[in-house]
């Protein structure tokens, strides 16, 4: 059967791999005489009983197997060897696959084809670990694979791989094989992925997809160690991460042994119904069974599988990646650039090159391993010394470095040897460093095709035989010419990463005035040259020659520019680069114009008389001054300053002189004290104040040991916080928790869903001071009141603080405070929260109980108008060009969660439009899984000034606006990126989506659903005064409507990384963490949102997308319709006995479209 016949099914119906070789051979009677005392080699009877073989083959492909898998898996000569049959690997597989050929042969008809894979597992030796070199391992995966091809198998399957590095080998040998065999031979690699989410070495599947892709793999995929039932999360990750067809084969769930017997967890049934979902939701092409899994289990597999089409691959392109052992770093990062650490490199470093002189070999793997604490995303690695054998010294350095790097390598060498050596060392997909033209096409050729077989990408040079290329044209001359030879040698575009190169610009050489220019220039006219291709350029040489301080100015300037111009990446030292808002204004403006060349040719005299006088770079802390300070003012210092630095060191010298608990009552709590005024007045953000709450937190623990019993402490008061029964949303008051608890409250925090009776007796318990009470939804301010109520009538006569999104300070006056026991503060931050208990500790004269609080205490927090705290709106995407959040987001409330988008009914003539065009009609009935939507392109669709100022806290106040731009570039963007990729690395948001169509008609103020097979179901929406927007029901027909519904959540990571961030005392992380998680889930709502949009409107957006919980559409239970509708259970999502949903980062909508 042809190769061909195989890719061709591929996308077209899902095709069926066998089950498990060693778990049949294992249920049969084979005769003892049959193993010649080879017990445990499966592969001996391919020659001594092939018919049971054969049998196996026959059973599976009865079921319904598509492919069979030869019986090889242990058939490489390492693994024969125990066996002392290293001598007959090829024989073995050459019979396996003779074997597998006859009984598809059997069973091949017309309409039906049937495949042999050549099994290649992965053997008994690991090469990261050192146990056998790659030129080992790649021998005895060649001699298997010819031998395979030889036999008669129609593709090669690399599977159950444990190592990135033996994979490589294998898929390589593999690749070797086809080529010579003539034949177009698909080649499938299949990883192992342990519980803990990551091979055996520690690789997580985004470094397997950037190490295999570039590979030419035809699939991809997972196989063993677990079931489908703990494989979801795993192809989650997978699907969003890869475009191409993916492979799976689980295991028949976990291995138990009962009665002596291996038994698994899982039956036919129930793991073909798991799978099935799987099908249904990623792009998985092939799918078979791995450990335990019989012909009953495939053949279940198969009769579920045949009704089903293989859900689409996503086009789009995916984006470069370079990768270490561990996991992946994007090549285009943002915001850029890409940073390449120049550290380790003997050429640069004298003290790099000192370790490889005196062969150092550890010291000099720990100097590389240094550079990743720095912001860098790659590290250069350059060993080539004079009189020294550069080939031996890389891979000393590499033994020591690889398994440990948790960056991705760029070999930089130009010579082939040295980098195949690297290339067989490194684990993941690095970046070579250099190729050009001055030796050559030749030379280059062989450097490109290094590039192609290994799977890296490479850096180009503009140099050619005549030298470095000086000007714009003559550098994209050369790289056109160099990517046509990349070309040739199997690289795509995106492969390669061009440096246009730069000169000094110290060095007064009049034809070199225009090196910075030509060289920025130069970067969007390469990419225009050789579409896809990246760019990057050795940031320092701009400067070679200049004294320090005028190089790091000159740099960081030079780096901007190049960065705005279309530089992707940069190699350069991070620890040298400085935010271009933090350099002195005279030196930026005195770099420019160096760039840039003014007229006259006076730049960089001007340039080098600036720093002549001592001006252009910021003076550094003066440690000396600082040191002369008393050690109780350093203390304050760093909680205002949010700083650790040598916080135990300064505490120990307080401790000579001031008890530790005077520190407390006299330093620290009335250092928060200041930190609080200040954001009152805001000259502070909160991010700056969970800083300081982190540092008071901190200095508290270094303090305890230090308590004695004469030592005080004194406590302001005694809080019981708490989120309101049906309410899961619990980020504002947490906040209130760690600001009161660093301001010398005992806070007793009892969580989400919290009933009244809970609330009371925690209160009557603790001899609390005051109640907290937080609640995100519109319901939740009801229960707010209910609560006071029964406070009232079991005459808890406490002070009560609330406070969140949906509470505003007229229902707080209007409707609260009548129905409460004692003083009632609306507190729209936590910092009100605080000040309302400050103003009950002085209307007291003391911090003791609060039963006898006085109502007639004025309010901390004064009720203001109810504009401050506006009402949601809804999520119109009418003027949008790509999807956003609406800029209406920017009204949530900092004290608030993730709140459900929500509006009042807009009846304006802009949303009906005269002569519009009604909808297309729906492309299907019923719910449907949301596929593609990729993390980048959530991130990219957040309103940043949202998350920025709303959810993170960096509001402008009363900085000057420029400080503000600086404090965005320098403090608030690395952040971002830096949780974008921890995110991204540890797989924490596994977006999941539901949608669908259904047929709807208006009964009064109410839709009445239709459901296929099923009784209708009903959508109530509150009818609001006429000038609020009338009823959402009115923009439906009487009969006949279509109503879009949508279901959305990020799993449960982000709550769980919430948890553990908070419970490690990380305040700020917190904040960030929790924030970015509301607006991604917002954002992923806004994309499916604008699907949903373009399939019933193509020529423009005609949609609002409205959520249950707010004044238009206020009924919760509303959300459990929605999820049953949409099936929202298969996706993870639950609701609580209040129909708020579970996970609390998932949102669901009705979408309203105009006109119909």
């Amino acid at each position: 059967m042809a190769q061909a016949d195989f890719r061709s099914l591929l996308g077209k119906r899902i095709i069926i791999f066998d089950g498990a070789m060693g778990t049949s051979i294992q249920a049969l009677e084979i005769p003892d005489a049959a193993w010649e005392g080879k017990a445990g080699c499966n592969e001996i009877l391919n020659k001594t009983a092939p018919e049971y073989i054969d049998a196996i083959h026959d059973s599976f492909l009865a079921a319904g197997a598509d492919v069979v898998e030869t019986n090889s898996f242990g058939a490489t000569s390492i693994v024969l060897d125990d066996y002392d049959l290293a001598s007959q690997s090829a024989d073995l597989n050459r019979r396996a696959a003779e074997i597998a050929r006859k009984a598809a042969g059997r069973h091949t008809s017309a309409d039906r084809p049937r495949f042999v894979a050549g099994s290649m597992g992965p053997g008994t030796k690991l090469p990261t670990l050192g146990h056998i070199t790659f030129d080992e391992l790649y021998t005895a995966f060649r001699k298997q694979a010819d031998a395979l091809l030889e036999g008669g198998a129609d593709l090669l399957v690399v599977e159950t791989s444990q190592d990135l590095l033996q994979t490589k080998a294998a898929v390589i040998a593999a690749g070797d094989s086809a080529a010579q065999s003539g034949r177009d031979i698909p080649i499938i690699a299949s990883v192992t992925v342990e519980q803990s989410g990551t091979m055996l070495m520690g690789s997580d599947l985004s470094a397997v997809v950037a190490t295999l892709h570039p590979l030419r793999t035809d699939l991809i995929g997972i196989n063993c160690a677990v079931g489908p039932d703990l494989m979801g999360p795993n192809l989650e990750q997978l699907a969003s991460i890869y475009n191409g067809p993916i492979f799976c084969m689980p295991n028949a769930g976990l291995p138990e042994m009962k009665d002596g017997k291996t038994v698994y967890s899982l039956g036919p049934v129930q793991f073909a119904e798991i799978m099935a979902g799987y099908l249904a939701r990623f792009h998985i092409a092939v799918a078979g069974g791995c450990c335990g899994t019989t012909p009953e289990y495939i053949r279940q597999l198969a009769l579920r599988a045949e009704k089903m089409r293989p859900v689409p691959a996503p086009t789009s392109p995916m984006r470069p990646v370079l990768s270490s052992l561990f996991s992946a770093q994007p090549m285009i990062q943002e915001p850029a650039p890409f940073l390449i650490a120049e550290q380790a490199n003997s050429n640069g470093s004298k003290v790099f090159r000192g370790m490889i002189d005196q062969e150092d070999w550890d010291a000099a793997a720990d100097f590389l391993l240094d550079q990743t604490g720095y912001g860098a995303h790659a590290a250069d690695l350059c060993v080539a010394v004079p009189g020294r054998n550069e080939r031996s010294d890389m891979l000393n350095i590499l033994n020591g470095a690889a398994a440990r790097n948790r960056l991705p390598f760029v070999i930089d060498s130009t010579d082939p040897q040295v980098i195949e050596t690297a290339l067989k060392a490194i684990g993941g997909r690095p970046l070579i460093n250099s190729i050009n033209l001055e030796a050559g096409e030749e030379h280059a050729q062989k450097v490109f095709a290094l590039a192609a077989r290994y799977g890296a990408a490479i850096i180009c040079l503009t140099i050619d035989e005549e030298g470095m290329a000086k000007t714009v044209e003559k550098k994209v001359a050369i790289a056109r010419r160099l990517a046509a030879i990349a070309r040739h040698a199997g690289l795509r575009n995106e492969d390669l990463v061009f440096d246009p190169l730069t000169f000094t610009l110290g060095s007064g050489d009049e034809s070199l005035r225009s090196a910075g220019t030509e060289s920025i220039r130069a970067l969007s006219a390469i990419k225009e040259a050789v579409p896809g291709c990246l760019t990057v350029m050795g940031v320092s040489n701009i400067s070679f020659g200049l004294a320090a301080p005028a190089r790091r100015v000159l740099n960081s300037l030079f780096l901007s520019e190049a960065v705005s111009a279309g530089l992707d990446m940069a190699i350069v030292n991070p620890k040298k680069i400085r935010p271009v808002a933090a350099l002195d204004p005279e030196a930026r403006k005195a770099a420019l114009d160096l760039i840039y060349h003014n007229e006259d040719g006076s730049a960089l005299l001007r340039y080098l008389e600036l720093f002549e006088k001592g001006k252009g770079i910021s003076e550094e802390e003066n440690k000396e001054k600082e040191q002369s300070l008393p050690p109780q003012e350093l203390l304050r210092s760093r909680v205002i300053a949010g700083s650790k630095d040598r916080l135990e060191e300064i505490i120990n010298r307080c401790l000579e002189t001031t008890a530790a608990g005077d520190i407390i009552n006299e330093i620290l709590i009335p250092a928060m004290g200041i930190v609080g005024e200040r954001f009152g007045k805001g000259e502070m953000q909160l991010p700056f104040v969970l800083q300081s709450a982190e540092v008071m937190k901190r200095s508290v623990s270094i303090l305890e040991p230090h308590m004695e019993k004469g030592d005080s402490v004194s406590k302001r008061g005694t809080v019981i916080l708490a989120t309101v029964a049906g309410d899961v949303h619990d980020i504002g008051k947490n906040l209130v928790d760690i600001i009161l608890s660093n301001n010398g409250y005992l806070v007793k925090n009892l969580g989400i869903k919290i009933g009244i009776d809970t609330i009371i007796k925690a209160a009557e318990e603790e001899k609390a001071t005051a109640v907290g009470m937080s609640g995100l939804l519109v319901k939740s301010t009801a229960i707010m009141k209910s609560n006071l109520e029964e406070m009232k009538r079991r005459k808890l006569r406490l002070p009560v603080l609330l406070g969140g999104a949906a509470l505003t300070p007229a229902f707080v006056e209007g409707q609260c405070r009548p129905a409460a026991p004692a003083e009632v503060y609306y507190c729209k931050d936590a910092f009100d929260a605080l000040k309302a208990l400050d103003s009950l500790k002085k209307a007291k004269g003391s911090a003791g109980s609060g039963q006898e609080a006085d109502r007639g205490v004025v309010p901390a927090a004064p009720i203001t108008p109810a504009s401050n705290t506006p009402a949601p709106a809804s999520t119109d995407t009418r003027k949008n060009t790509r999807p956003a959040p609406s800029p209406a987001q920017t009204a949530r409330s900092a004290h608030g969660s993730h709140a459900p988008q929500a509006a009042e009914v807009c009846t304006c003539t802009e949303c009906r439009p005269a002569g519009s065009p009604g909808p297309l009609p729906p492309p299907f009935f019923g719910a449907r899984y949301g596929e593609g939507f990729d993390l980048h392109e959530i991130f990219e669709t957040i309103d940043r000034r949202t998350l920025f100022r709303g959810r993170w806290g960096y509001k402008r106040g009363k900085m000057e606006q420029s400080a503000y731009e600086a404090l965005i570039e320098t403090e608030v963007l690395p952040k971002f990126e830096a949780l974008k990729k921890l995110i991204i690395e540890e797989g924490l948001f596994v977006p999941h989506v539901r949608y669908g169509f259904f047929r709807c008609s208006r009964e009064g103020d109410r839709l009445t659903v239709e459901q296929t097979g099923k009784k209708p179901c009903y959508l109530p929406f509150a009818r609001l005064p006429q000038e609020k927007g009338g009823c959402l029901a009115d923009r439906f027909p009487e009969e006949g409507g279509i109503l879009p519904l949508q279901i959305v959540t990020l799993g449960e990571g982000p709550a769980q990384k919430s948890h553990l961030i908070y419970s490690e005392d990380r305040y700020g992380d917190y904040l960030r963490f929790h924030g970015l998680a509301a607006e991604a889930t917002d954002a992923l709502a806004a994309l499916v949102h604008k699907s949903i949009d373009t399939l019933l409107f193509p020529s423009g957006t005609r949609t609002k997308r409205y959520s249950f919980g707010y004044p238009c559409c206020p009924d919760l239970e509303a959300n459990r319709t929605i999820g049953a509708l949409l099936d929202a259970a298969s996706i993870g999502i639950g609701f609580t006995e209040s129909g708020q949903m579970l996970p609390e980062l998932s949102t669901s909508a009705v979408i309203v479209p105009y006109g119909l």
